[in-house]
């Protein structure tokens, strides 16, 4: 790619071609000839047109988006990985498991594709759950004040409550447990909700990164 705007092909020494159409079983080990105003250095390379050349590619008998077909953004994810692109490589793995997901025909695995995106990205931006989780400590943290007893006790009680409540397989300390949230039952319903969505999260956090790696 000799510069920003110019488009992505195939050198073989004076020679040059377009790069193919159809993708699949298509193998190279480097991208070379990269330069953008950020300068030469490739591991900062832009994933974004290489992610609209996978997504554009057609498999021979095959339309547009047609059935999942993984290989073609599993082969530049790990050349992008192999020349320090990380993040790059990040993209496109995130683009391959949305397209996969795009192409699922079962509601359940979309449902359950849906929530691994939302929560986790996939599992390529583990991240996202610390983001979700925080929420839910916060929310909680601020609807104590509803608490008769958790009013009565100071800020970050209040916040350490809240923060245990939403961590999976950990029991309240025990100053904690014998909070009663009358006569506001809702404030109630929220905590037994925040035990339950911290334990789907952990879930899904765990799974989606298990699914990755494998």
């Amino acid at each position: 790619m000799p510069g920003k705007g110019a488009a992505w092909e195939i050198r073989e020494g004076d020679e040059t071609r377009p790069l193919p159409v159809d993708l699949a079983n298509f193998t190279y080990d480097r991208l070379g000839g990269y330069g953008t105003d950020l300068g030469s250095d490739i591991t900062r390379i832009d994933a974004a047109p290489l992610i609209a050349w996978v997504e554009q590619s057609v498999p021979a008998g095959h339309s547009p988006g047609e059935g999942y077909v993984p290989q073609p953004y599993m082969q530049l994810a790990t050349t992008l990985r192999d020349i320090g692109a990380e993040s790059a490589a990040d993209a496109v793995d995130y683009a391959r498991l949305s397209h996969r997901m795009k192409t699922r025909e079962r509601p359940s695995d979309w449902l359950v594709d849906l929530a691994s995106k939302v929560f986790v990205g996939f599992g390529v931006y583990p991240e996202r759950a610390l983001y979700w989780f925080a929420a839910l400590v916060l929310a909680g943290w601020g609807l104590a004040r509803w608490s008769p007893d958790l009013r009565a006790r100071g800020i970050w009680a209040r916040f350490f409550y809240s923060l245990e409540n939403a961590m999976p397989l950990i029991a309240l300390s025990q100053g904690f447990e014998s909070y009663d949230h009358s006569p506001n039952r809702w404030v109630a319903n929220f905590y037994h909700f925040q035990k339950i969505a911290g334990f789907i999260l952990a879930t899904v956090l765990v799974g989606a990164l298990t699914l990755l790696g494998g």
